[in-house]
């Protein structure tokens, strides 16, 4: 009988690249001025890699962001409604898995602002004519800013005039009350009181 030669052969075990569950940015509700954060979910490497790197991308309505390949997006590249989305491809330093897009997250209208509210004259007597200045109004959309006047007398409600000329007398406790809005969102209270001065005989 004859012998036959003996052939050896090898194979090698390629790198599997890994597999990213899910992404997701966080805050869920944004606003112009916040900074945003591109989250990567848990990933899966069937060859025991736990060594992972992420390369980021951010999408605004749609577009990609040239150049933008940061984890985190300031509000320089968003304003309100844009929608923003990233993507994240992770790696295990040999092989690169699919890119895994984010749910969407809209920017959202930011309530007006004010500094504070304030009575002028401060030390008024009956008859005088009140008026309720909004200080330091802004809007970090850019909308025009109204507000909304309320004036108490004692606690009650009296009116929601711009001013108030009557229903007070001396010694009772004058109110107003500032609510900044800018066509979609109104803003916090701020208020202004004083006490009416007697009127000296």
């Amino acid at each position: 009988d004859t012998t036959g030669n003996t052939v050896d052969s090898t194979v090698t075990v390629g790198n599997t690249a890994p597999v990213l569950a899910s992404v997701s940015i966080d805050p869920q509700s944004v606003y112009d001025g916040d900074t945003v954060t591109c989250n990567p979910g848990q990933v899966t490497d069937v060859d025991n890699d736990t060594n992972f790197s992420y390369t980021f991308a951010w999408n605004k309505n749609g577009v990609v962001l040239a150049g933008v390949t940061t984890q985190t997006l300031s509000s320089v590249y968003f304003a309100r409604d844009d929608i923003l989305t990233c993507s994240v491809t992770p790696s295990d330093g040999m092989d690169s898995g699919n890119s895994v897009l984010s749910a969407p997250v809209i920017v959202l209208n930011t309530a007006p602002t004010l500094s504070s509210a304030n009575i002028l004259p401060s030390s008024a007597q009956i008859g005088e004519t009140l008026s309720c200045t909004a200080i330091g109004s802004n809007d970090v959309d850019g909308d025009t800013v109204t507000v909304a006047t309320t004036w108490y007398v004692n606690g009650s409600l009296v009116s929601t005039n711009s001013s108030l000329s009557s229903g007070f007398v001396g010694g009772e406790t004058v109110r107003c009350e500032l609510r900044p809005y800018d066509g979609i969102n109104y803003g916090s209270v701020y208020d202004s009181e004083i006490i009416v001065q007697n009127t000296v005989p």
